[in-house]
């Protein structure tokens, strides 16, 4: 996914290509928030179980 990104970031161009990939950033952000979002409304995660402490 992020080679993807780095391709488009590549073909842009031009002098600011901080802001473009401060931009992909942002997009990827709030990709994976509506992700989460969604897999929390619709009860999709499991709990995981705790692991066994070595004593």
């Amino acid at each position: 996914m992020f080679g993807s990104f780095g391709m488009v970031l590549a073909s842009l161009g031009g002098n600011n290509r901080i802001v473009n990939l401060g931009g992909i950033n942002i997009v990827v952000g709030l990709a994976c928030l509506g992700a989460w979002l969604g897999i929390g409304k619709r009860n999709l995660m499991i709990e995981v179980p705790e692991m066994a402490t070595l004593t």
